[in-house]
C-alpha cells in the first residue's frame, strides 16, 4: 500500500483528504476539508524516515516500543504548543489527533501564499530592501516563539510562505524532528545542509535562540546570494564564508556584518535573541564620531584600573554575586531538586480494561476462535474429539473429515453469516473468526487484544468496560496500553518523580523530560524534549551545563569551570566576555576583560604604551606645556645658541627658547630672534645640537638644551616626564611636516 493517504480518505471521522501539498523526509501535508467546520484546513502527517503503512491504513514506524511512543508524545506536544500561539506571522494550529498509527496536526490553510523556495527558484537573488523585510519579519515572529521558552529548529526557505501581498507566515515546526533525531543519532541526516547550525547536528549540542537564528540568517544568505552558504559541518573542516562581494555589490555593510555574525558556527559568538537580530538588521549606518586622542583613551583607561575594584565572588559579566552550585544526587528530579526519578510500573501484560487482570497470549491457530461471535474459544469434546463447541455463544461443529468440521449448532447466535450444515476446512474457520495469530486475553476480565504488529494491538472484545476503555480507545501500542492500564494518559512517560510528578521519558543512559506541572527553577523551560545524558542531570538541573564544578551567576547566566587557580569560561550572555569562552583566567583579569582592560600581564606593556602616547602627545601639541590649560606653549626652556667654527660648536651666549604654535623665539644677549613656525624647513639632531633650517635664512640656526623635567596633568593623575633635545627636533619638525602639507594642496579653481 502506498505511504501517503489517498484523496477522498477520512482521518479521525473529520478531515477528507483532497490532495497532497508537500513530502518531506520527516512528514507529509495534505489539503483536507473539515466536514464539522466545512472550512480547507492543512493536515500534517507524522511520517518519520523508515515508516510504512499496512493494507489496512495502519502506520508503523521503524523504531517501535518506547521510541515510538517519545515520537508520537513529541509531535502532539508540538502541535499544543504551536496553538498557544496567536502572531499574524506563525501559522495558527488549530488542534492535534492521533489516528491509524500516527499523529496529525491540523493547521490553517494559506491559499495565496507560496514557499519562499518557490519564489526563490523563480526569481533568484531578492532585492536588498525585500530580504531584510522578510528577514525582520521572520525574526520577530521567532522571537514570540522564543518567549515561550520553545524553538522553530528548522527554520529554512521552504518554511516561510508569502502571500501575493507580501504577508510572511513561518510554517512546519521541527520540534518532534529533532527528538526523532535524539533517539535515532541520526541529525545531520534529518535537517537540510547549510541552514542547520552546527550545535543542530550534535545529540548533545545545545540548544537555544541563537540555534534559529543561524538558520534564519542562512536563509536571508540565500535571499541575497541565490544560494545556500557552506553547511556547518564543512565551516567547522575550514571551508570560508565568502564576502558577498563576490555575489553582488549593493549590500550595505552593516548586513553582511548581521549576518555574519548569525552565521557564526559558535553560538556564543551570534545574537542571542531575535530582538538583537532585528536591531543589528535596522542599524543606520555607523556616524563618524569624534575621535579621542591616543591619550585621551589610555587616560580613561588608566583611570577605570585606578577605580576598579575586584571582589572574587563577584560576577565579571553583571556584578551579581557567583555561586557554587552543588550537584544533585543521581537520579534526583531536576524539576523540584529533591525527588527521586522514578521508572513507572508500565507492565504491559496488565490489562488495560479492567486494570488488574494479567494478559495471556493465545496462538489462533493452535486455539481457534468462535468464527459466529468471534470472541470465544471452541474447546473439543468427547475422547475422540470430533465435536467442536464455542464456550461463549454456544455454536457447534463437528468433525466431518481430516481436516474439516461441519457447523450442526449455531448457539445463541441469532443472525449468522454461516448456515448450519456448512463444511470448512479448520484453517477457514480460524481465518472466518477474522482475529489476528496472536491474541491476548485477560485472565479476569475476558478483554481481547488482537496483536496487529508488534506495536499495534486492537481491542476487540470487552465483556464489561466499568472506565469506558472501548469508547475512547480501539488500536493503540502495547505501551499506550501499559498506561492507560497504569490509569495514565497515553503520552506520559516511563518515568516520573515522586515528588513533584514531573513526566520524564527514560531511555538506557539517556532521559527526557516530557512535562510538569510546576517549573520552580526553570528546568522544564531550558531542557523541555531535549535528550539529556542522566549523568549530565545533576549538574544541569542546578545551571551548571558544563557538568564540571565551578561558579554560575545566577542572574546573568555566566558560567565558569575551576581549573586549579583559574578561571575557565563556559558559557555568557556578556558582549566582550563572549569570544573568550572556553579560556582560562584568574578571577581579576576576568573582571578586566568584562571592562575592557588590558590583563595584568599586559599591564607592563600598557603602562609603556601610556607613555609613549603621553610623550606624542605633547610633541604633537596636543597637551600644554606645563600644567596651566591656557598656556598653550609647545617648548619653553633655557638654550644656548651655538655657532659653527672650525673646531666644531661653540657657544655663543645662553637664552631661553619659547615655542607657540605660531612662532619659535629665541632671546640670547638680550636679542630676540622670532620665526614663524611656517617658515620652518626642516629640523634634525646632531649629537645635542638642535639644527633649524629656516627659509630666508643662510645659515641654520643651531641651539642646545638641557633635558627639561615636566609634569604633567591628566585625569589618571600627575605625571612626570623628561623632554630632550630629541623631543624638541620633533616638535619642530611637526611645523615643517604641517607646512610642507599645506605648500601641496591645489590651487582652488
Amino acid at each position: 500500500m502506498s505511504l501517503l493517504l489517498e484523496p477522498g480518505t477520512l482521518v479521525g471521522d473529520r478531515y477528507r483528504i483532497e490532495r497532497l501539498l508537500g513530502r518531506g523526509g520527516f512528514s507529509a501535508a495534505y489539503l483536507a476539508s473539515d466536514t464539522l467546520s466545512e472550512r480547507k484546513v492543512v493536515l500534517k502527517e507524522l511520517l518519520p524516515p523508515g515508516a510504512h503503512r499496512d493494507p489496512d491504513g495502519v502506520v508503523f514506524f521503524a523504531e517501535g516500543g518506547d521510541a515510538a511512543h517519545r515520537l508520537l508524545h513529541g509531535f502532539m506536544e508540538e502541535a499544543r504548543l504551536l496553538a498557544k500561539l496567536r502572531s499574524p506571522n506563525i501559522v495558527t494550529v488549530y488542534t492535534a489527533l492521533q489516528w491509524s498509527g500516527t499523529a496529525y496536526s491540523v493547521m490553517e490553510f494559506l491559499e495565496h501564499s507560496r514557499p519562499l523556495s518557490m519564489l526563490m527558484a523563480a526569481r533568484g537573488a531578492f532585492s536588498v530592501d525585500d530580504a531584510v523585510q522578510i528577514l525582520t519579519t521572520t525574526a520577530i515572529a521567532l522571537g514570540s516563539v522564543h518567549e515561550l521558552g520553545f524553538l522553530h529548529r528548522d527554520v529554512k526557505p521552504s518554511n516561510i510562505l508569502v502571500s501575493d501581498d507580501g504577508e510572511v507566515t513561518l510554517i512546519d515546526f521541527g520540534a518532534a524532528r529533532e527528538w526523532h533525531a535524539d533517539v535515532t543519532v541520526r541529525h545531520t541526516a534529518l535537517f537540510t545542509p547549510g541552514y542547520a547550525p552546527i550545535e543542530q547536528l550534535s545529540e548533545l549540542g545545545k540548544r537555544g535562540p541563537a540555534s534559529d537564528l543561524y538558520s534564519l540568517a542562512a536563509t536571508g544568505w540565500q535571499l541575497l546570494t541565490g544560494e545556500a552558504p557552506p553547511s556547518a559541518v564543512d565551516r567547522v573542516a575550514g571551508a570560508p564564508l565568502p564576502p558577498l562581494a563576490a555575489f553582488r555589490n549593493d549590500v550595505p555593510p552593516e548586513i553582511e556584518a548581521t549576518l555574519r555574525q548569525a552565521l557564526s558556527v559558535r553560538a556564543i559568538d551570534r545574537p542571542q535573541s531575535a530582538a538583537e537580530f532585528v536591531s543589528l538588521l535596522r542599524a543606520e549606518p555607523a556616524r563618524q564620531e569624534p575621535q579621542l586622542s591616543r591619550i585621551d583613551i589610555l587616560d580613561g583607561i588608566k583611570c577605570r584600573l585606578q577605580k576598579q575594584r575586584i571582589r572574587a565572588s563577584q560576577c565579571p559579566g553583571c556584578g551579581s554575586l557567583l555561586s557554587e552550585p552543588k550537584p544533585l544526587k543521581p537520579g534526583t528530579c531536576g524539576v523540584c531538586r529533591s525527588g527521586k526519578i522514578v521508572e513507572r510500573n508500565l507492565d504491559q501484560r496488565r490489562c488495560a480494561v479492567c486494570r488488574t487482570g494479567l494478559l495471556k497470549a493465545i496462538d489462533s491457530q493452535a486455539a481457534p476462535f468462535c468464527p459466529l461471535c468471534r470472541y470465544g474459544h471452541l474447546r473439543s469434546k468427547g475422547v475422540l474429539k470430533k465435536t467442536n463447541h464455542c464456550d461463549a455463544c454456544g455454536a457447534r461443529f463437528e468433525r466431518s473429515g481430516r481436516t474439516t468440521f461441519r457447523l450442526i449448532d449455531l448457539g445463541i447466535t441469532i443472525e449468522s453469516l454461516f448456515l448450519v450444515g456448512q463444511e470448512e476446512t479448520e484453517v477457514a474457520w480460524a481465518r472466518a473468526a477474522g482475529r489476528a495469530p496472536i491474541v491476548f486475553e485477560c485472565e479476569t476480565c475476558h478483554a481481547q487484544f488482537d496483536e496487529l504488529s508488534e506495536n499495534r494491538w486492537k481491542l476487540s472484545h470487552v465483556c464489561e468496560d466499568t472506565f469506558g476503555v472501548s469508547v475512547e480507545h480501539e488500536t493503540r501500542s502495547p505501551g499506550e496500553w501499559a498506561r492507560i492500564a497504569a490509569r495514565l494518559p497515553i503520552d506520559a512517560g516511563n518515568a516520573a518523580c515522586a515528588s513533584c510528578g514531573a513526566d520524564y521519558y527514560l531511555d538506557g543512559e539517556n532521559i527526557t523530560l516530557l512535562d510538569a506541572d510546576s517549573d520552580p527553577y526553570g528546568f522544564l523551560e531550558q531542557n523541555h524534549g531535549r535528550c539529556l545524558p542522566l549523568d549530565c542531570v545533576p549538574w544541569i538541573a542546578v545551571a551548571k551545563l558544563s557538568g564540571e564544578p565551578g561558579v554560575l551567576c545566577d542572574d546573568c547566566g555566566t558560567e565558569f569551570d575551576y581549573d586549579h587557580d583559574y578561571l575557565r569560561l563556559r558559557s555568557t550572555q556578556h558582549p566582550l566576555l563572549r569570544p573568550h569562552v572556553d579560556r582560562a583566567l584568574p578571577v581579576e583579569d576576568w573582571h578586566r576583560v568584562a571592562d575592557d582592560l588590558p590583563l595584568r600581564e599586559d599591564e607592563a606593556d600598557f603602562n609603556s604604551e601610556f607613555d609613549w602616547a603621553l610623550r606624542d602627545a605633547i610633541r604633537a601639541g596636543e597637551i600644554a606645556w606645563g600644567d596651566s590649560k591656557r598656556n598653550r606653549n609647545r617648548w619653553q626652556s633655557p638654550c644656548c645658541r651655538l655657532v659653527l667654527t672650525a673646531d666644531g660648536y661653540v657657544s655663543a651666549g645662553k637664552g631661553k627658547l619659547t615655542i607657540t604654535d605660531e612662532s619659535i623665539d629665541l632671546t640670547s644677549r638680550g636679542k630676540s630672534f622670532q620665526i614663524p613656525t611656517d617658515a620652518v624647513i626642516s629640523a634634525q639632531l646632531d649629537e645635542d645640537a638642535v639644527i633649524l633650517n629656516v627659509s630666508g635664512e643662510v645659515d641654520p640656526i643651531v641651539v642646545s638644551i638641557e633635558p627639561v623635567e615636566l609634569t604633567i596633568q591628566l585625569e589618571s593623575g600627575r605625571y612626570e616626564i623628561e623632554m630632550s633635545s630629541e623631543d624638541l627636533t620633533a616638535i619642530i619638525n611637526s611645523f615643517a611636516t604641517h607646512t610642507a602639507t599645506k605648500q601641496s594642496r591645489p590651487y582652488a579653481s
